[in-house]
């Protein structure tokens, strides 16, 4: 395009007088000569604004040129974020976390939050090097850690790390942890998306300070690896009996049962407490395992193949593996838990069995009668 017959006094003062950026960013892309009068033009009436649209700009498309000359020109990056309220509302699962808060906002997310969503750790590093802060939320209480773990920018987790983020980020302050339960971390994403290697870098980089708190990597023992939730348990950095939401079927040796999961059954196991070792055996006993090898780890480490109440314990207590097994007709599973101990003369109630008709009370051998199968069942006896 070819430049208008102006003097270049003339344009300057055209261009000082327009109010709009898109239209000095049409005339600064016209030519070199206009680009060189209006484009700090546009960068001075940019930096005016409260919310930089070069800056969010250069954010979105990972131009750190652009970010410098702006900043250069005067426009200036909120050094934090706070996020806007929120609410408690329909169940949903978010990242493979159960959760209820809602957040209440409309407003652009901050360029740091764009940039690191993005994956420009160019940007990420000048924003953070003018003070922007490293533990910031964005408008939908994501850490800047999580976004990165959730658009799987490995190099944006370390630098994040290098420079001060937590993993337990209700450390840093009142933040939305601190104030939410149950709020998605960066491990416990990581884990749940099955991104091993970023598990691997949130739990080894960085200092001891930065780590994921208990909390947190029990909701990701949810996905970890055996192999990464072994280490944990053996460091202490995760807890076997740890029960999420304070319910006991939340255990993680209850899940790993109700998974079929050999391997993380046999990790969780000897630390599990033997109230949860026993509940997972009753558990075990009601699913179909034919070959029973749920149950034999389970009675090796320690599973009780009768039930105990704990002392000054309130909560009712489960029926006998031993009547579950004979119930569901998994007598291998009969033979194994009298093998290891179990009261073949406990008293049940046909109230408790499903399936019978009438009242009475009996035990384990007139039960076996009752499914037919006590010709089966002579250990019993």
């Amino acid at each position: 395009m070819p430049t208008p017959p102006l003097p270049t006094e003339l344009l300057h003062e055209i261009g000082r007088s327009l109010t709009s950026l898109r239209t000095l960013a049409a005339l600064a892309s016209a030519n070199r000569r206009l680009n060189a009068i209006f484009t700090p033009i546009f960068y001075k009436l940019d930096a005016q604004s409260t919310s930089s649209a070069a800056v969010t700009w250069a954010a979105e498309h990972g131009s750190s040129r652009l970010l410098q000359q702006a900043l250069a020109h005067g426009a200036t990056v909120p050094t934090d974020w706070s996020i806007a309220d929120y609410h408690a509302g329909k169940r949903r699962v978010l990242y493979g976390l159960p959760t209820r808060y809602y957040f209440d906002t409309e407003s652009p997310p901050h360029p740091l939050c764009v940039a690191v969503t993005r994956g420009h750790g160019e940007v990420v590093e000048i924003l953070l090097d003018r003070g922007c802060c490293v533990r910031m939320w964005d408008h939908e209480g994501f850490s800047l850690l999580c976004l990165a773990v959730i658009h799987g920018h490995g190099g944006l987790v370390r630098t994040l790390l290098d420079r001060g983020a937590l993993e337990d980020e209700s450390a840093g302050g009142e933040r939305p942890s601190a104030r939410i339960g149950h709020r998605n971390s960066a491990i416990q994403i990581a884990a749940w998306q099955g991104r091993r290697d970023l598990v691997a870098t949130l739990l080894q980089f960085g200092s001891e300070a930065t780590g994921p708190s208990v909390e947190q990597m029990q909701h990701a023992g949810r996905a970890l690896p055996a192999g990464v939730l072994a280490s944990a348990l053996g460091s202490g950095r995760a807890d076997a009996n740890y029960l999420t939401g304070g319910e006991i079927d939340e255990a993680p040796l209850y899940r790993a049962v109700l998974k079929r999961d050999e391997a993380m059954v046999r990790i969780l196991a000897g630390p599990s407490s033997r109230v949860h070792r026993t509940r997972a055996l009753e558990r075990s006993v009601d699913a179909d395992y034919p070959d029973g090898r749920i149950a034999q780890i389970l009675l090796e480490n320690g599973a009780l193949p009768d039930f105990e109440r704990a002392a000054g314990a309130t909560e009712p207590a489960p029926s006998s593996p031993l009547i579950r097994a004979i119930c569901a007709g998994q007598l291998h599973l009969v033979r194994l838990l009298v093998e290891y101990g179990a009261n073949v003369n406990i008293l049940y109630s046909s109230a408790e069995i499903r399936g019978i008709s009438g009242w009475f009370v009996g035990g384990p051998l007139q039960l076996a009668r009752e499914f037919g199968a006590s010709g089966d069942c002579g250990i019993l006896a």
